[in-house]
This record gives structure tokens, sequence and C-alpha cells, in this order.
């Protein structure tokens, strides 16, 4: 992976991921102001290293700075927006193991937004998932600014396309998740806390059963040194329903279990939930669904 960005703007990023009979989506918001006027770039990537294709649709991007010609690598891509520039859509497939659009801001304004649409086929088993990433860099393509994405590639998210309801999404500061469905950042200066940083990804490794009529076993990794674990259980329109995990575990498997039922005492309704996951910076989101 390459890219990073740096916009100084209001972002709005509606992302879509489609699986099965299920939709997910994020709204991604951006304030650099600090950065208006330089020279920046907004820039996705979409990674496979399987034989099994996915799309990532970039929709509507607009902005208000004033903007050069568009980029890409690997692909095929396609669409207004690499054609003509702003406001335009963009396909992006994975023919390749990299596959990149970049849109340069000659000047970056105070605004830009779009709507992004991942398909969701799964990666054959015991393989990496294919994965979009979004990046803020300078012009010379080097991170506007540190991130605790642990690969130090400096991303502000990734969805992992595992062909479950969502995928799974991992968020890094000073990006935060907003639930239900919100990417927000407002101040990169302050939002990244000093101290040991994870020396590795935060993930879920099991979730089951999914969908579950009990009890839901979550199993995840939290790499060395170890911090503070928060998980929480969500519902769809992000109200908090149960606190399942406080703790400072040491690195490595975290295994606990959700009862189903809520802080209150109450048994959680059927609809679908969010598990979300906190450790250092590093946030990771990933869908469950209750039934009768």
């Amino acid at each position: 992976m390459t890219c990073r960005l740096g916009v100084a703007s209001l972002i709005v990023l509606c992302v879509a991921v489609h699986s099965v009979g299920a939709t997910t989506r994020y709204n991604l918001r951006l304030n650099l102001s600090q950065f208006s006027g330089d020279s920046l770039q907004l820039a996705f990537d979409l990674t496979s290293a399987d034989s099994i294709a996915n799309v990532a649709r970039i929709l509507a991007l607009t902005a208000d700075g004033r903007t050069g010609a568009v980029g890409q690598s690997g692909g095929p891509v396609s669409g207004s927006l690499v054609e003509t520039g702003l406001p335009g859509d963009a396909t992006i497939h994975d023919d390749f193991f990299y596959n990149q659009v970049v849109t340069p801001f000659d000047s970056v304004g105070s605004q830009a937004s779009a709507a992004l649409e991942l398909t969701e086929v799964p990666p054959p088993a015991g393989t990496v998932p294919d994965q979009l990433s979004f990046f803020l860099l300078h012009h010379d393509g080097t991170p506007a600014f540190t991130t605790t994405d642990p690969l130090g590639a400096g991303a502000l998210f990734a969805v992992d396309i595992t062909g479950a309801s969502g995928g799974d999404l991992s968020v890094y500061a000073p990006m935060r998740f907003v639930a239900p469905d919100t990417l927000r950042m407002s101040n990169y200066l302050d939002a990244v806390a000093s101290g040991a940083p994870l020396r590795g990804r935060v993930m879920f490794t099991r979730v089951s059963p999914n969908p579950a009529t009990g009890v839901i076993r979550i199993e995840f990794e939290i790499p060395e040194p170890g911090d503070r674990v928060a998980l929480d259980v969500l519902d769809i329109a992000g109200r908090h329903v149960a606190s399942v995990l406080r703790s400072q575990p040491r690195a490595g498997h975290v295994a606990v279990s959700w009862s189903r039922r809520g802080d209150d005492g109450r048994e959680a309704r059927s609809g679908v939930y969010l598990l979300r996951l906190r450790a250092t910076g590093q946030t990771v989101v990933r869908k469950v669904a209750l039934t009768r």
C-alpha cells in the first residue's frame, strides 16, 4: 500500500458495503481546514491477493477546492471522475494486487463529498480478504499526518471484504467511529494519544454463532504491548446496549461471551447489532444478527 492524503476540508463520504441480503453505510466527515490552500491528495486503495473479484465504486465525488488530473493504478478504473475530473464517479476493479484512484488538490478548499460502494465477495478459506483503504496524502505521496495504522501506512480506515454483512471495519485515530455509521475526524493535532502504540492490528478472529439465538462467543486479538480494551454492543441505530468487556488483558488471544442481555438486564430483541472493539487508537466494528 502506498497512499495517504492531505485535504483541507470537510469531507462527507458515504460508504455502502453490499453483501447477500445486507447493506452497510458509513458517513465520513473530515474537518481539515488547517490545510486549506495546500496541495494534497485524496486516495482510495483496493488491494486483492486472490482471484475473487470485488469492485469499489466512488460515486458523486465533489469538492470545492481546485483539483488536478485524477491518477490511477491497477484496475481497470473507469468513470467520469477519471475522464473529466470532479464532480464524478469512478469504478475500481481488482484485477491486480494494488488498485488505486487518487484525486489531487492543487489548492484544498473546505468541503468534499462522495459515496462509496463495495461488493462483498468473500475470500477463499485461509486467504487474506480484499481490502479498501482511505488515505490523506501530501502532494508527494507522503502521509499528511501520523495515524495509529499499525502498518505505518497512515490509513484512516480500512474495510476488509470478508463476505460477512458489512465486512470488518477498522478505524485508526485521528479518525473515530461514531455509531452507527459515521467516520469522523475533527482535529488531527490532538487526536493521536502519546504512549506506546500497539505493534499490530486489533482484530476479531471469531464471532459465533452469527446469526445467534442465544449466547455469542466473541474472540479477538490484542497485539503487543497490550492495552485497556473496551468491547460494546450497539443497536443498529447506534444506541448503547451492553458493555461486554472493560479490562486490560495481556497481548494475545481474548475470548468473551455476550449473553444477549443489555446492561439493563433485558434480553436484546431480534435484529442486527454492532460489536465495537476499541484499544489504543484502533476501533474495529463487526455486525451480528440476533434471531429467535
